[in-house]
């Protein structure tokens, strides 16, 4: 009689494997509806805000009816996770589709303007209507890649792009952002994108480049650039009897009237205001004598409350004007109350020697963002100081510095920890968000527009760790270095080197870091580049990082990933800063430096908590190259981390081991019409050693079997036959490692992953045995030796699906890793030989490591 050894093996998961009580009239309801899914939806890489993207999505029908005819919307978020998106329309008509159809389409979105500088992700959910009854209603979205929003093309931007194209002269473009920025009718319309205005204009550079523009270039640009209150200004156009003094051969021969001789401003049409100390003159146009009330307030709060704190604050103070050609008829520094949407301080020289004099624009009507005027009068008066204190750069080269420490005043002349006490409070806030959705933007740029603005995070980093001064120490330095040499000799120890690293930690501005948090009460962080994926193996992020900037990548982890191995390529680089901000599933955080050492282990899942979120910083110090940094992130696989005892396991080198023992017992009885022909009785039990190798990519909850694993089992049967013998016995043990079927490996799943505390058995394992077998037979008939594997089921446990057998284990307590099963049933069949009857019992237990 040919015996058989079987063995049960472990494992897989419960709830997508083990078949629960009642499921065949749940699947029979199932099995009449649709379920639609979408199956993938793709965007552009980047898009530019306020324009149209396109993005293609395949709805699939993954049900066993038709689904009728639905509708895709489309979202825009920030997290990858449905709520509180922002909607993008169109949205997408589908057709119905029968049972395991798909229909691909393609749909313009609008982006809106609104949407900050950053990364996204395009969220598409099929019927989303609700309209086709489906199997699963909680299926039905998916996520697109991240979608790079950039700002809107400006006025300048597209005036730059012809100019470098070839269809502009750079003087033509000069004069058209002049254009642009005063909002002057004789603008293109081809180049009316959104505006930068005189605060992010091009008046400077016409200064500048003043002596090299053509004479019919000069007298284009003259009116922008005489003072307001003259006569042939902008704001004052020249009066018949006057126009000869205001023409190209006039004493108005250069910007900002510095040529030569005298002129008298334009009294008839001008009113202005006085500081008692004669340090400013604010003019009014007399056409709006409500004006007069609000430059009585300026000369008021610049006289008593911020050129003397600022002056203090700097060691420096205005240069007045020296009562020049165009210098308002006094030695004041002037400010003209214009229609314009924002101020700006010009100087009335170059950016060089011991400074210059300056004059101001100021809006008439306050803007609407602005909650008051006092904070960003400030803001312009240390633009006075500074162009009155000497420079070793030119105007253009220092004009991010300029705006970045302009800011941060702001802050000193509201916040009450110095002694300005302006209010409201806050005002710079309205540009950090500028710097933290752009952080890989260096520090010395000035686009996007208003990054320079939003840079004033870094003074304030300094300010609030101690040195007050900073700004101060940065511009006395800024007489004898460029702008970011100055920068760097104001901070301590190994200037940019010691601070930007921690700096970069800051403006992540999350647990455990909150330093703008708690100085400041800025509640935005920095924004990440992306996301990279980790699943076991070996994976080469490349990320690219500008001079003075930071990057912050994101990671993301598959299930079957316990720790990871970082290994820095930029390690030691005295520039290159490379830091890791971890979250665990129990909230708490940590940071990990990865900046010294070359390799560095972060433990992903040390057996009580596992990490939610791991975020690289990526940081560059060097103040005029780019760094490539290509770190090499390896997933591991492994029980437990290092100096951490894993649960229910135990650590053999790059794998997780754990035990199953099982036991069975067989009562076989054959028969023929005449009767009875033979009984056996048969016992078997056993353990089996597991080594789990990683999983994959592609199944990451999955563990397969590795050769190291190691079986022993012990089988005895007694067998009386009525036919030809009489009774037989029958001894088997067995024992080995590594002799596995490739095509009879198996899965451990999590049981945690689907929320179920049940494990599945996915498949039968049958072990190829050499045995040593021991018979003691009082057979005196034919009889064999032959052990031969074969699948075996046993009744009563849960059906046979797909060629293979299913089993549930039960866990021996709530939440243990320890599970028992136990299953026994009878089965009749009838062959050649006669009727047989199995009786069958299997039990064992699985330690999940």
């Amino acid at each position: 009689m040919a015996r058989s050894l079987r063995l049960l093996a472990c494992a897989a998961l419960a709830a997508a494997l083990t078949v629960p009580a009642g499921a065949g009239a749940s699947a029979e309801g199932h099995a009449k509806k649709a379920d639609l899914v979408v199956a993938s939806v793709r965007t552009p890489a980047s898009v530019e805000a306020g324009t149209a993207a396109a993005v293609r999505v395949k709805v699939h029908n993954g049900g066993k009816a038709k689904a009728s005819a639905s509708v895709v919307r489309l979202a825009l978020s920030t997290d990858r996770t449905a709520g509180g998106d922002t909607a993008l329309k169109p949205t997408l008509a589908v057709p119905s589709l029968s049972p395991g159809g798909s229909w691909s389409g393609k749909v313009s979105v609008n982006v809106p303007a609104s949407a900050g500088v950053g990364s996204y992700y395009v969220i598409a959910c099929a019927d989303a209507k609700r309209r086709v009854a489906e199997t699963n209603e909680i299926n039905n979205c998916k996520v697109s890649s991240s979608l790079a929003v950039s700002a809107p093309m400006t006025s300048h931007d597209l005036i730059d792009a012809d100019v470098a194209s070839g269809t502009l002269t750079e003087e033509q473009g000069l004069v058209y952002k002049v254009f642009s920025d005063f909002g002057d009718p004789r603008l293109p319309g081809k180049y009316a994108g959104a505006t930068n205005g005189v605060e992010e204009g091009a008046l400077p550079e016409a200064a500048e480049s003043w002596d090299t523009l053509s004479p019919a270039t000069q007298d284009t640009l003259r009116p922008f650039l005489i003072p307001a209150f003259y006569p042939g200004s902008h704001w004052t156009p020249a009066t018949p009897g006057r126009a000869q003094e205001a023409g190209r051969d006039s004493l108005l021969d250069s910007p900002w009237c510095s040529g030569y001789g005298s002129i008298q401003p334009a009294f008839e049409s001008w009113g202005h205001e006085d500081t008692t100390d004669g340090s400013f003159r604010v003019w009014w146009l007399k056409k709006y004598p409500g004006d007069e009330t609000l430059a009585k307030h300026i000369a008021d709060v610049l006289e008593k409350r911020i050129l003397p704190e600022l002056s203090d604050y700097m060691g420096h103070t205005i240069k007045p004007d020296g009562g020049s050609l165009c210098g308002g008829g006094s030695d004041a520094i002037d400010i003209a109350l214009v229609d314009t949407s924002t101020a700006e301080t010009f100087p009335d020289g170059g950016c060089d020697g011991d400074g210059t004099s300056t004059h101001m624009f100021w809006p008439r009507t306050k803007p609407a963002p602005w909650a008051g005027i006092d904070p960003y009068l400030a803001h312009e008066v240390l633009h006075m100081i500074q162009f009155g204190m000497p420079s070793a750069s030119g105007c253009q080269a220092s004009s991010w510095l300029r705006e970045m420490t302009a800011e941060w005043i702001q802050d000193y002349a509201t916040d009450p920890l110095y002694p300005v006490g302006l209010a409201p409070d806050d005002t710079e806030h309205l540009s950090s968000t500028l710097y933290f959705q752009r952080p890989d933007v260096s520090l010395d740029a000035t686009k996007p527009a208003g990054h320079d603005y939003g840079s004033y995070l870094f003074p304030l980093f300094e300010a609030r760790h101690g040195d007050v001064d900073f700004v101060r120490h940065v511009w006395e330095n800024a007489g004898s270095l460029q702008p970011t040499e100055a920068v760097n000799a104001a901070l301590p120890g190994d200037g940019f080197n010691a601070v930007w690293p921690e700096f970069a930690l800051a403006l992540w501005n999350q647990d455990p870091v909150h330093d703008f948090k708690d100085w400041d009460q800025l509640s935005e962080g920095a924004r990440t580049v992306g996301t990279q994926g980790i699943a076991v193996g070996t994976h080469h992020p490349k990320v690219h990082v500008e001079h003075l900037a930071t990057k912050y990548l994101a990671l993301d982890f598959d299930k079957g990933v316990t720790e990871i191995e970082v290994t820095n390529d930029q390690a030691g680089e005295k520039d290159a800063s490379l830091q890791a901000v971890i979250e665990y599933d129990d909230g708490s955080t940590k940071v990990v430096n990865l900046s010294d050492e070359p390799t560095t282990t972060i433990c992903i899942d040390d057996g009580t908590k596992r990490v939610t979120s791991v975020v690289l910083i990526f940081g560059n110090a060097n103040q005029t190259a780019p760094i490539d940094f290509a770190p090499t992130v390896e997933g591991k696989a492994s029980c437990g981390c290092p100096d951490v005892a894993p649960k229910a396991a135990s650590r053999a080198g790059a794998t997780c081991t754990g035990n199953i023992t099982f036991s069975w017992t067989e009562d076989t009885t054959d028969e023929k019409p005449e009767g009875v022909v033979g009984r056996t009785h048969e016992t078997g039990g056993g353990t089996l050693g597991l080594a789990f190798e990683s999983p994959t990519s592609s199944d990451p909850g999955t563990f397969w079997v590795d050769p190291a694993s190691t079986y022993e089992l012990h089988r005895t049967w007694h067998s009386e036959s009525y036919r030809d013998c009489g009774t037989e016995t029958g001894d088997v043990s067995d024992a080995g490692s590594g002799h596995f079927d490739d095509q009879q490996t198996f899965a451990v799943h999590d049981p945690d992953a689907t929320g179920s505390d049940e494990v599945g058995v996915s498949l039968i394992f049958v072990l190829p045995v050499t045995a040593t077998k021991h018979f003691a037979s009082e057979c005196t008939g034919q009889s064999s030796d032959e052990v031969t594997p074969d699948h075996w089921g046993v009744p009563g446990c849960p059906p046979k699906t797909g060629g293979n057998f299913w089993w549930k284990f039960d866990p021996v307590s709530p939440g243990s890793d320890d599970y028992r099963i136990s299953c026994s049933g009878t089965v009749e069949w009838e062959d050649g030989l006669g009727k047989h009857v199995l009786t069958s019992t299997v039990s064992g237990t699985i330690t999940l490591p």
